[in-house]
């Protein structure tokens, strides 16, 4: 069983929390007028997320950075269907490492033990910035936990709210890179978390700014608070840790303010628009019941994913794949993207 670390709340805690969620609320209201996806697109951010990525690997080999960009597409897409479990870490993994989807994992409930005078465990596993190297032949066990109670703890916080998100990230990503599980990936599987958890919380202008970027051009920062942050290797100091995340995340939002400034305002003014209203249903009085739904969910959404609409109306996935296929040929909706990020919005 997993417990909540204890921390002190200070106020320079609280003034990174507030100017973080100041620009979730900014975006919110910045989408409804503006079609976010033209001026800032979800596939800028993926591109510049892999290429971010992909500078700083350090394998001898040449890295196919073909899975993360698929991991993300997913994330970006489905993360309000997507479970907080071991499975789906173990799922994202897979995806990374390009392995079939029924492959085993061989996973290490064990760190290095450090060397006198040395951490072996750092954020970004000693001397390289997106991967670790875990191999070695002595180890001790850890405490006790596992990924999954992680993860199932926080959903519980995540559902209860009596835990501000923001805190539920730090510990969720720190905890990530202290056990060090997965063979390889373990830092960019905690940035994932990252994201998922950030977008379950409303933090929805993650796909439009790539954190990766941001946590490249923070290393220095990034990985010496992760070691000082330690307590001889074995226990994280979380309110210096949790500082200086906060720190890269708010750096991440102010930069994506930077990035909406610099936009040309014709640019802005030729996407801004009025959210579309549904049409009334008397306009739809032919369609299917199923296809109604549909329409329905763009009172609250302007675009909506097949996991979604599965989600909503507690319907067969293949069955709403037909549906959404019949409403796009339709020209009821219109579908975006033809992979597994795919979208639709109303026409």
């Amino acid at each position: 069983m997993f417990k909540a670390p204890k921390f002190e709340i200070t106020k320079e805690i609280l003034l990174l929390i507030s100017k973080i969620d100041e620009v979730k609320g900014y975006w919110n209201c910045f989408k409804k007028n503006i079609d976010t996806d033209k001026v800032l697109p979800l596939q800028t951010t993926i591109k510049t997320s892999v290429s971010a990525v992909s500078d700083v690997l350090k394998y001898e080999e040449e890295t196919d950075m073909t899975g993360y960009l698929m991991a993300l597409n997913w994330i970006f897409a489905d993360y309000e269907a997507i479970i907080l479990s071991e499975k789906t870490v173990d799922k994202i993994y897979r995806m990374i490492e390009n392995l079939p989807p029924d492959a085993e994992i061989e996973k290490n409930y064990a760190i290095p033990k450090p060397k006198d005078n040395e951490y072996s465990c750092t954020i970004f596993g000693g001397i390289d910035l997106y991967e670790d190297n875990t191999e070695t032949e002595e180890k001790y066990s850890l405490s006790g936990y596992t990924i999954e109670d992680i993860l199932e703890w926080a959903g519980q916080e995540l559902f209860s709210k009596k835990l501000h998100p923001l805190f539920v990230t730090c510990i969720v990503a720190a905890e990530m890179l202290k056990l060090k599980v997965y063979p390889r990936a373990n830092s960019r599987l905690s940035r994932l978390l990252t994201m998922l958890i950030m977008l379950k919380s409303g933090y929805t202008y993650l796909p439009n700014y790539s954190l990766d970027k941001t946590i490249k051009e923070e290393y220095s920062l990034y990985e010496t608070a992760y070691e000082n942050a330690m307590d001889d290797g074995e226990e994280l100091e979380f309110e210096f840790w949790n500082t200086v995340y906060l720190k890269i995340l708010q750096k991440h939002a102010t930069n994506l303010l930077e990035e909406i400034d610099n936009l040309e305002p014709a640019k802005l003014k030729k996407t801004a628009s009025v959210k579309k209203q549904t049409p009334p249903q008397k306009e739809y009085k032919d369609l299917p019941e199923l296809q109604v739904k549909i329409v329905k969910m763009f009172e609250k959404s302007d675009r909506i994913t097949i996991s979604e609409v599965a989600k909503s109306t507690k319907t067969n996935i293949n069955t709403v794949k037909k549906h959404l296929a019949t409403m796009t040929e339709n020209k009821i909706i219109k579908k975006h993207g033809k992979t597994r990020g795919a979208w639709y919005s109303l026409v």
